[in-house]
């Protein structure tokens, strides 16, 4: 895919991403899933990013982690 395109598509899902509402509801959602996923509670070790703008807020589940 040519750069200028590239960059067209990334800004263009940016713009819907940042468009959209009910960012600490989806958070809140996705965190639960993720806490009840079996693979999850028998991990010894997991990696997580941390949100930045209107990204997924992660922190309640790097809390959980270290609690």
């Amino acid at each position: 895919m040519p750069v200028p395109e590239k960059t067209r598509l990334r800004r263009e899902a940016l713009a819907r991403r940042d468009a959209e509402t009910g960012r600490d509801a989806r958070s809140r959602v996705i965190v639960e899933r993720v806490l009840n996923l079996p693979p999850y509670e028998a991990a010894g070790l997991i990696s997580v990013f941390v949100g930045v703008g209107r990204e997924v807020d992660s922190l309640p589940l790097i809390e959980s982690a270290l609690a």
